[in-house]
């Protein structure tokens, strides 16, 4: 029972420490990168930044942006998107990678991409017909497809 207890103590502890690090603070735009700046400036013309947070947790810093008309995009610590996820358009297709953006006018016709995430081994796309095609991000070859429910 005592270690039970000593073990919940510490769980409690950890959970409680790592939440007080976790934190998202409002910044001004000027305090993004310059790349993540430079990104919403080219790809997102008429679209004007509404929100900006710096994130700091235990994996480092990353910011994420919110536009005028909804579309969220999320940066690492340099400015290199992670995330965008278009909640009334389509990804520009300038930032999809071509092979993909290629693979998916061929395989889906007429189907907008409305989500692209880039991991650190792939990217997962998210279609407006409620397919995600996951691609090995060295190859751009299909790793898998699902399809919400």
């Amino acid at each position: 029972m005592k270690k039970m207890s000593f073990r919940l103590l510490v769980l409690l502890v950890m959970m409680l420490s790592a939440s007080c690090y976790a934190r998202d603070r409002v910044i001004k735009v000027k305090d993004l990168p310059a790349p993540a700046r430079s990104l919403v400036k080219n790809h997102f013309k008429g679209r004007m930044i509404v929100k900006a947070e710096k994130e700091s947790n235990l994996n480092g810093v990353s910011y994420e942006v919110t536009l005028s008309n909804g579309d969220e995009i999320k940066f690492n610590n340099k400015g290199g998107w992670m995330e965008i996820d278009c909640k009334t358009d389509a990804v520009p297709v300038s930032v999809v990678p071509n092979a993909i953006a290629v693979y998916v006018k061929k395989n889906y016709h007429n189907v907008k991409i409305n989500k692209i995430e880039r991991g650190r081994l792939s990217y997962e796309v998210e279609l407006s017909n409620g397919v995600d095609v996951h691609f090995d991000k060295n190859t751009y070859e299909v790793i898998r497809t699902e399809v919400d429910d």
